[in-house]
């Protein structure tokens, strides 16, 4: 029985194994990008200041091969959309399989914590 889905995405460049702020790489695999830190394997306990990521990025972009992967604010609305458009079709699963309804507590509707994505225009 599935309990959940958890829904990660990953853009070129976000979260390189020598991350600040840790990462679940063992190795650095891009000579070009050793000098920036150390690698840390897991999540590092204490989480560095924003500046320093902010920093450790904007060095990392003159290495990388490729330009950092960045969605525009509408770009960011339509998958939020998208995303909010299939949660009742994920709910109605169980119903269409004959099976109780899955409630948990922790599931709950999107509460606009990132101001204006997920948010559809007024017609």
């Amino acid at each position: 029985m599935v309990a959940a889905y958890h829904l990660i995405w990953t853009a070129y460049g976000w979260w390189l194994p020598n991350d600040p702020r840790g990462s679940n790489s063992r190795e650095i695999r891009c000579a070009s990008i050793e000098g920036l830190g150390q690698l840390h394997f897991g999540r590092k306990r204490i989480q560095p200041a924003g500046q320093v990521i902010e920093a450790f990025y904007q060095a990392a972009r003159g290495l990388l091969k490729h330009s950092l992967l960045k969605f525009s604010d509408d770009e960011m609305r339509t998958i939020a959309d998208s995303i909010a458009d299939t949660i009742p079709y994920v709910a109605e699963n169980p119903n269409k399989a004959r099976r109780p309804p899955q409630v948990w507590e922790f599931v709950v509707p999107y509460d606009g914590w990132l101001p204006g994505i997920g948010a559809k225009p007024q017609a």
